[in-house]
């Protein structure tokens, strides 16, 4: 039986308006093949400038010709220049007849990704790309086509790094940085007072680079030290050792309580000085009336500095009282008349002297017998003495309260018999 062979036949498209493009950067170091894709670059795209260059490669393409190696690897597989309107590059497929006795062929593989270089003529300059395909894939599988409608360029979009691109679209992780303490042209930008990039040596506080400053015990870089008046490499002289030099020193020693440098201290009646002219003491106080040292003179109330008051006569400090007829200093001569009046009604008719001190008389009717109650309270409402609390007969009555046990204040006489009570306000002022 014969042996059948199988030779699968690609056709060859020729676009040789493209192959004769000159090229300066890219050029297509392979053989053509005869197997190709067709990729078009659509005129839609905006990213490129007429004169610039545009290269598809396989990356991992196969790179032997003439032989059955298969060495695969970075395969520039077609270029062209771009005019402004739209351009057809033929990508170079790669050949493999080994199983058929023959030889491999140098071009890109089925499957694998296309990969878009450009040359910025304007720059000088080649950049990576993101390719927006809009029609066949990203992927080589001849015939094609791919249709690619926009190039983005791809580069480094950190502007901190040393190879920023500001024309990149698009990041490839393709940053570079400046060590720590260097520039992008590897100059140090941190140099230490020895001059070692990033050093940390600094200079001290005498100027010298990593020393350890002024010695201790000095006062200055010289090795000057602090005199008595604590003057830096001074020569001054501080008896009292206040810390000041005996040459501007206000007070060579101690000022005493008095502010007297080196005095006798508060010797006079008041310290450091006598009780002024019309004082009575250190104090700033006058004698008042009664020849009290800052006192408040004669009390409100009384007649005199001995706690007098005058009487029911005017006479301070007098005896003279209201009898039980309402005369002062009487006699009572009205009571043989008195004792055969008897009141109409119940009624308080007389406290006298009111205001008072301490003694005050209260005269008052009763029109028929009864028991009688006649109490003190204070202004607060407090009941403070009961003066009266007895039966009496039918007649007039007069009754003296001595309120020398009170402050001085507003007391309430109030009289109860019966039914009737009566109440009548009295002051006392001592």
């Amino acid at each position: 039986m014969k042996n059948t062979y199988i030779i699968i036949l690609y056709v060859t498209i020729l676009f040789p308006s493209i192959w004769l493009q000159a090229q300066s950067h890219f050029e297509v170091a392979i053989n053509q093949t005869g197997l190709y894709q067709l990729i078009i670059f659509s005129s839609s795209i905006t990213g490129l400038d007429s004169g610039d260059e545009i290269a598809v490669f396989d990356l991992n393409g196969l790179q032997n010709s003439g032989d059955c190696s298969s060495v695969n690897g970075e395969v520039l597989v077609g270029a062209g220049m771009w005019q402004g309107e739209q351009l057809e590059i033929s990508a170079i497929g790669s050949v493999d007849n080994c199983s058929f006795g023959g030889s491999q062929l140098a071009g890109f593989v089925d499957g694998n990704s296309i990969v878009v270089r450009v040359w910025d003529n304007s720059e000088d300059k080649k950049y990576e790309t993101f390719l927006i395909i809009t029609g066949g894939n990203n992927t080589f599988s001849s015939p094609g086509p791919t249709v690619i409608s926009e190039l983005n360029i791809l580069g480094c979009t950190d502007d901190t790094a040393c190879n920023y691109d500001p024309d990149a679209a698009a990041d490839d992780d393709s940053c570079t940085y400046a060590e720590e303490n260097y520039d992008c042209d590897e100059n140090c930008t941190n140099s230490d007072c020895a001059g070692v990039c990033g050093g940390s040596a600094e200079l001290d506080e005498c100027g010298v680079c990593g020393g350890s400053g002024i010695p201790d015990g000095d006062c200055d870089c010289l090795g000057n030290v602090l005199d008595e008046c604590n003057v830096c490499g001074g020569d001054g002289v501080d008896t009292d050792t206040d810390g000041i030099c005996d040459n501007v020193d206000d007070c060579v020693g101690e000022y005493d309580a008095c502010g007297v440098c080196n005095g006798p201290g508060s010797t006079a009646e008041c310290g450091c000085s006598d009780i002024p002219d019309g004082d009575c003491d250190c104090l700033g106080n006058v004698l008042d009336e009664c020849n009290v040292c800052g006192g408040d003179g004669i009390p409100s109330g009384d007649c005199d500095c001995a706690g007098n008051v005058e009487d029911c006569a005017g006479d301070c400090g007098g005896s003279a009282i209201v009898d039980e007829c309402g005369v002062c200093n009487g006699e009572n001569e009205c009571l043989s008349l008195n004792e055969l009046i008897i009141p109409d009604h119940y009624r308080i008719f007389s406290i006298y002297p009111n205001p008072f001190n301490p003694l005050t008389s209260i005269t008052y009717g009763l029109p028929e017998n009864g028991n009688v109650k006649i109490n003190v309270y204070n202004i607060q409402g407090r009941q403070v003495e009961t003066i009266v609390n007895t039966f009496q007969t039918a007649e007039y009555h007069s009754i003296n309260w001595n309120a020398s046990n009170y402050p001085s204040g507003v007391y309430l006489i109030r009289m109860e018999s019966g039914d009737f009570t009566q109440t009548q306000k009295l002051v006392l002022v001592k």
